[in-house]
């Protein structure tokens, strides 16, 4: 059983590396497209990278031929969107394969 204030990723980041977010080709084009910062998408591009910069673990893995994958969730203007992104725990780099609507992300991070 998790003790309440135990992080749900439990791990901690050795001291001066956090974790740092790069976005793939597809995820940029997207990111310049709509605008980091566009408010039609909630929670924004930018707020759901502060978040994976922060703990990248706290979105759950999938599973599958996703298992490697987890992803965040967004919506645009109501619509069911993902941020799929894997992590190197070595490098503490989590990479962000594309930000799409919800079945097209998942087609492109199982590429």
């Amino acid at each position: 059983m998790r003790q309440e204030d135990t992080p749900l990723s439990a791990t901690p980041a050795p001291a001066g590396r956090a974790w740092r977010v790069e976005l793939s080709n597809a995820a940029s084009r997207v990111a310049a497209h709509y605008g980091r910062d566009d408010p039609d998408f909630n929670p924004t591009i930018a707020e759901i990278i502060a978040k994976l910069a922060d703990d990248p673990k706290q979105f759950e893995k999938k599973f599958g031929k996703l298992r490697h994958v987890r992803a965040a969730p967004l919506r645009y203007r109501n619509a069911p969107w993902r941020m799929p992104y894997v992590i190197d725990e070595q490098e503490r780099v989590v990479t962000v394969i594309t930000i799409d609507k919800h079945d097209a992300a998942y087609r492109a991070a199982s590429r």
